[in-house]
C-alpha cells in the first residue's frame, strides 16, 4: 500500500451510494480584483456547465477531422463562473457574457480565469497573490445554505 492510498483511507469515506454525491457542494471564492477595484465571486463549474465550456471547443471539419477552437474560451469561462453572492451566474445567457467580458480590461479576467480553472480543476495553475494582482479571500464559501456575505 502506498503513502497516498494510506492518506485517502484516512481522510476520505468510501463512496458507496450515488446519494453520498448529492452532499458535495460547489465551492465558491470572493477574489480581489485590484486593476478593477472590485471583488468578484468566481464558482466553480458543475459537470454540465464543464461540458459547456468544452463543447464549442472540438469544430467538425468538412473532411471529419476535428479541430481545436479556443476562440473565446476563456471569456465562456469567465461568463459561467463569475456568479452574484447567492451563486447566481452574472452573465446566464453566455454568449452575451463573452461580448460584455470582451470588452474589459484582461489584467483583471486573466486574475478570474485563473482561480476559476483552479476551482474547476482545470490545468495546474496557481492563484498568483502579489502586490497589483490577485489577493483570494483565504476561506472558500458554498452556495447552499450559506447566508449571503454583505456588501462592502
Amino acid at each position: 500500500m502506498s503513502e497516498s492510498d494510506v492518506l485517502y483511507d484516512d481522510d476520505f469515506p468510501v463512496l458507496t451510494t450515488g446519494a453520498q454525491l448529492e452532499k458535495i457542494e460547489v465551492r465558491a471564492e470572493l477574489v480581489r480584483v485590484v486593476p478593477w477595484r472590485r471583488k468578484v465571486w468566481v464558482q466553480e463549474l458543475t459537470g454540465e456547465e464543464l461540458d459547456e465550456y468544452r463543447e464549442p471547443m472540438s469544430v467538425i471539419d468538412s473532411k471529419n477531422n476535428i479541430k481545436l477552437n479556443l476562440k473565446e474560451s476563456s471569456l465562456r469561462l469567465l461568463a459561467m463562473a463569475i456568479r452574484d453572492a447567492n451563486g447566481n451566474r452574472i452573465y446566464p445567457n453566455t454568449e452575451a457574457g463573452i461580448k460584455i467580458l470582451g470588452k474589459m480590461p484582461s489584467s483583471g479576467l486573466e486574475i478570474i480565469a485563473k482561480v476559476a480553472r483552479q476551482l474547476s480543476g482545470m490545468g495546474e495553475d496557481e492563484v498568483e497573490v502579489e502586490a497589483g494582482k490577485s489577493e483570494p479571500t483565504p476561506s472558500s464559501h458554498s452556495w447552499e445554505g450559506s447566508a449571503s456575505p454583505s456588501e462592502e
